[in-house]
């Protein structure tokens, strides 16, 4: 176990190398990689929609012209 220089207030962390994991542990670490990076996605396409909602309103465009202007 190592202590991480990033999280010093945290418990010891576990490090593993996938040589070490097992195909269940692999499947696993996949499956939670592909869930962070949806809600990281996510996170990003919300902020994304509500920067444009912004900059519409500062140019003082309407909806429909702002529809107009970026597409569907």
């Amino acid at each position: 176990m190592i202590r991480s220089p990033l999280f010093p207030d945290h418990t010891d962390i576990d490090v593993a190398t996938l040589e070490g994991m097992d195909i269940e542990a692999l499947e696993a670490l996949v499956s939670q990689a592909a869930a962070a990076l949806q809600r990281h996605r996510e996170n990003n396409r919300r902020s994304l929609q509500s920067d444009m909602g912004k900059l519409a309103r500062q140019a003082g465009l309407s909806p429909a012209e702002w529809q107009m202007l970026v597409g569907d």
